[in-house]
This record gives structure tokens, C-alpha cells and sequence, in this order.
């Protein structure tokens, strides 16, 4: 790059970030380029005078093509270079020169686009909305959109809509198709499309990173819901006794809303988070299930329906002792409208597995600090003072049920 081409750019970023570039203040203001400035400085003041002399040749060339205005130093150096100011009223002669498009460009196709999704979802408007005000007063849209690279721009809001429509359990690559016509797209920009969603879905503070998508029915791999204990189980017509199992069963999805069930021998219904829990745990009376550590439309329902034909049954669930853990417990709770409680999530068992507990960050402990003030979470303030206290969480998989 020629130290012409170098020198307009330099103005032109600094134009474009300016604070009132968008507005139309911006047209009365300066840009100026002090030759004191971090991004000149150790090239004009060096030792090569070679070099010099090319940045003051090409400081004068720009100021007779009436690109900018020169200010030159009155002491100590006198006759140096202090600094240059745009020439705004030769704008557009300067964006051909560099043959560069102007940002204002980009944020208003960047405005069309985002606009065209709207009305999808109400949350989703509200964010959109944030997003134009964002645009408005020049604030950066990164790391999550690039107004660049419109086409990125779309991509990443129709993964968005793909997501947040999708009503039925769907393997990841199978969507990545319907979208993109490529297997591996979604995945690509999976991290973007999970940011942006936690940005205007509140019910995500409850899920894992991991399961963000899973809660919208888009998984890693087809579906299953995994039983075991007593009760029966009706898939068209076949009926499976749970009692009479060695182990669990795993259904698919796709059949949960034909499933009917017989649970006169059930007492409880428990929900576990981890696997490895869950095949170890030895039922005694009770309905067993594991989720897979996230609650999507699938499961809810399933859980609901379960309700519906036994409601005095007591639901437990049972997972980690630490913020996750009650976190996922409310939620289910507000998703299916039953009243879990806590199963050895206790400070009991905190107490009893002390040597077993995982150590926490300052971070992670100001976040249990804001939990409990928030008055979110009063049902478990036990627990997470005694966490605190403790100064470690517990992961189910420490606790042996004997």
C-alpha cells in the first residue's frame, strides 16, 4: 500500500469509528490525523529519512489533490509535519480512490437485511430492534455479525430462524441441508447462532451452552428419552414392563406422543441429569428418567402427560449440587408447570461428600452471591450458602446411592 493510500485510510477509520459518524453532526465535524498518533508516529519520526521523505511527498501530493489540509509544526521542528485533517466535501473522490466502500453503505444494507426478519418471534423483534439502534449510533455488531460480509449476516439470521421455528426433533447436519445445502454450515456458526440466541431468549439462563439447541429440538444426534424402574409403558399396542427390565429402555422421540402408560405400581417419578447416575441408580417403586440434562418440547410434554394421569404422583428431580443444577430444576419446573423437588441436592450431602467437592473461581462465586440476592433461587439458599461456605460444588456422579 502506497503511504498515500495508507494516510486516507488511516482517516477514513478514524472518520468511520467516530462516535457521531452516523448522525448528521458528523458532517461539521474534523477528522484529524496527528503525526503523533500511534499509527504514523514510529514511521514519520524514525531514523529513515528515505522513509520520511516519501510520508511528507505524499502528505503534499494528497494536499494538492485538496484530500486533506496540512498542519505543519511552528516549534522545535519547524517545518515537519503536526498533523492532516479530511477534507469531508471531497469524500466521495477519496472512497474511489481507495476503492473502499463506505461503512454508511454497509450499515444500511446491513439495516434491510436485519429489518427482513422481523415478526418472527417477539423477543427476536426486540433484539433486532437493539441491533438497529446499535447500527444507528455506530456500535459495533462483533463478534457475532460482520456488516462487511452481508452474506455472513444472513446466513447467520437464517440459522437463527431455523432454530428458534423448529418444532420437531432434528439432527443438526439434517437442518445444516434444509438451510444451507451444506451438512457442516450450522456447526460452523453454531457458536454465533447460541450467543445471539442467549441475547433475546431469557429462558436459555437455565440451559448450558451445550443444550441451547437441543432446547430447540435441534440435537447432535437423534433423539431418546431413557426409563426404567416400574410402571408400563403402551408403544402401538406392545406393552414393555418396565419391572420386568434389566436395565433402562430407550425410546425414541418420535414416539413420545403416542405413548400411553399404566403407573399403579409408580410412587415417584425421578428425573436424572447425568447418564452415568441414572444407569447406576437402582429404582424401588419409582419411575426413572433421564433427560439428557436439557428439557425440550419433547420432554416437557412427556412429563406433563405423565402428570395428567397420575397428578398425586411426587416428582424429584436429581443432579448436580451446584448453580447448573438448580438452575435446570427451575426451569423444568416453569416449563412443565409441576412441582419438582430437589432429590440429594441437599447440604446434608454437601456436608457428607466435603472431600469430594469441586473448587470454584471468584467468578463462579460471585455468581451464586448474585443468585442468592437476586431472590430467585430461595427454595435452595441452604445449598448455596453452604457452597460458599464449603467453597466447592459437587457433581452428581461423586454421590453413591447405596
Amino acid at each position: 500500500m502506497s503511504w498515500q493510500s495508507k494516510i486516507l485510510s488511516i482517516l477514513i477509520d478514524k472518520l468511520e469509528n467516530s462516535k457521531h459518524y452516523m448522525s448528521e453532526s458528523q458532517k461539521g465535524s474534523k477528522t484529524k490525523l496527528n503525526f503523533s498518533e500511534k499509527q504514523i508516529v514510529k514511521d514519520y519520526h524514525s531514523d529513515d529519512y528515505a522513509k520520511n521523505k516519501a510520508i511528507y511527498d505524499a502528505v503534499l501530493e494528497l494536499e494538492q489533490k485538496d484530500f486533506l489540509k496540512v498542519e505543519f509544526a511552528e516549534k522545535y521542528r519547524k517545518g515537519h509535519i503536526h498533523g492532516v485533517t479530511l477534507n469531508f466535501d471531497r469524500i466521495d473522490e477519496i472512497y474511489r480512490t481507495l476503492k473502499r466502500t463506505p461503512k454508511k453503505d454497509y450499515v444500511n444494507e446491513s439495516k434491510k437485511i436485519f429489518s427482513s426478519y422481523k415478526n418472527y418471534n417477539n423477543n427476536l423483534d426486540e433484539y433486532l430492534t437493539h441491533i438497529n439502534d446499535c447500527l444507528n449510533e455506530n456500535r459495533s455488531l462483533k463478534p457475532y455479525f460482520d456488516i462487511s460480509a452481508p452474506k455472513s449476516i444472513k446466513e447467520v439470521m437464517d440459522g437463527v430462524i431455523g432454530v428458534i421455528q423448529q418444532n420437531e426433533e432434528i439432527a443438526i447436519r439434517r437442518l445444516s441441508i434444509q438451510l444451507f445445502n451444506d451438512s457442516k454450515r450450522l456447526e460452523e456458526i453454531k457458536g454465533k447462532l447460541i450467543a445471539i440466541l442467549r441475547k433475546f431468549e431469557p429462558k436459555l439462563e437455565f440451559v448450558s451452552d451445550n443444550e441451547v439447541l437441543a432446547h430447540y429440538n435441534v440435537l447432535s444426534n437423534p433423539g431418546h428419552v431413557f426409563m426404567k424402574g416400574c410402571g408400563q409403558i403402551s408403544i402401538n399396542n406392545q406393552v414393555v414392563d418396565l419391572q420386568k427390565l434389566d436395565g433402562s429402555i430407550g425410546l425414541s422421540t418420535k414416539y413420545l406422543d403416542t405413548l400411553s402408560f399404566d403407573l399403579n405400581s409408580v410412587d415417584n417419578l425421578i428425573t436424572i441429569e447425568n447418564l452415568t447416575s441414572f444407569e447406576e441408580y437402582s429404582s424401588k417403586n419409582e419411575l426413572i428418567v433421564y433427560l439428557g440434562g436439557f428439557m425440550n418440547s419433547y420432554r416437557c410434554e412427556l412429563l406433563k402427560s405423565i402428570h395428567a394421569i397420575k397428578p398425586d404422583l411426587e416428582f424429584k428431580h436429581w443432579g448436580d449440587i451446584d448453580l447448573g443444577g438448580f438452575r435446570i430444576l427451575e426451569h423444568m419446573k416453569r416449563e412443565t408447570g409441576i412441582e419438582f423437588h430437589p432429590y440429594f441436592m441437599d447440604t446434608d450431602i454437601l456436608i457428607r461428600y466435603e472431600d469430594s467437592l469441586k473448587t470454584f473461581n471468584e467468578s463462579y462465586r460471585s455468581k451464586i452471591e448474585q443468585a442468592i440476592q437476586s431472590g430467585n433461587y430461595i427454595e435452595y439458599i441452604e445449598q448455596l450458602e453452604e457452597i460458599l461456605r464449603l467453597g466447592g460444588t459437587l457433581e452428581q456422579e461423586s454421590i453413591v446411592i447405596g
